[in-house]
């Protein structure tokens, strides 16, 4: 189940950089949470639930006009799955590009969904929390095209 695990992570990342919602919501839990307690930013907090996450993640759309998560590290922890990216936005105003630092999330997966999403600031955080003192790496999906 593992790989399917990997591959159910690749493409909800990838509906999230196309900014499919549909997509998204197929790939998640109806009570799915998104854990950005860690976060540094502004949109830090709990979200619980497809409609609170899609809500937050409008939020963050609507202020670029290209947002993408480019995974570099995907790590198979059997029904969690740890993605290592950084993300590259470009404004919607001014057009400046941004690249992020490398940030963590990892993956829950139940029934074949998604079931939550835990951003952690540091990959030795998050490998720790799902009990990996070694990592088992899957190569990372192909780079994500500008656009929508």
């Amino acid at each position: 189940m593992s790989r399917e695990n990997v591959e159910l992570v690749q493409r909800a990342v990838e509906a999230l950089n196309r900014r499919d919602v549909d997509a998204f919501r197929e790939a998640t839990h109806h009570d799915v949470v998104q854990d950005w307690s860690r976060a540094v930013g502004p949109e830090r907090g709990l979200y619980h639930g497809q409609d609170q996450v899609v809500t937050f993640l409008r939020s963050w759309w609507d202020a670029f006009d290209e947002s993408v998560i480019v995974v570099d590290e995907l790590i198979d922890a059997g029904d969690q799955v740890v993605s290592v990216f950084h993300g590259r936005q470009r404004g919607r105003s001014s057009g400046a590009i941004v690249e992020g630092r490398g940030s963590v999330l990892v993956w829950t997966l139940r029934d074949g969904k998604v079931a939550s999403s835990t951003l952690y600031q540091e990959r030795d955080e998050a490998l720790e929390a799902v009990g990996l003192s070694e990592n088992l790496t899957c190569p990372p999906p192909p780079a994500p095209r500008p656009g929508r």
